[in-house]
């Protein structure tokens, strides 16, 4: 996955939305509130067409288990790595999962 800053400075990642494939993007689980320094892109690497983008989310949870497992190892502490543990997923849009967008997609694709 793809860490980024949110774009429009600290305090503005949460609101950003964003377009992949006709599909707008949003913040979701956002722990650290709107001052989140980073977000993971994860609809950017779902909506891809390249299969090395759709390998890098295939991997994206071992690499943060992993991290997370040396950080503790090593600094007996997760601080170092605290943003990332905390940060927003940027995924799809909440209505999307709405029983009419269902239903009204799989009409538009008969």
């Amino acid at each position: 996955g793809e860490l980024v800053r949110p774009q429009g400075g600290k305090g503005q990642g949460q609101s950003q939305q964003q377009h992949f494939g006709g599909t707008q993007g949003k913040a979701w689980h956002n722990l650290d509130g709107p001052d989140s320094p980073v977000a993971i892109k994860i609809l950017p690497l779902a909506a891809s067409f390249d299969k090395d983008e759709q390998l890098q989310l295939a991997k994206l949870p071992a690499q943060i288990r992993l991290v997370q497992m040396l950080e503790k190892k090593l600094h007996k502490s997760l601080e170092n790595v605290d943003a990332l543990l905390g940060c927003p997923l940027h995924l799809f849009q909440p209505g999307l999962l709405e029983e009419e967008e269902f239903t009204r997609d799989a009409a538009s694709h008969k």
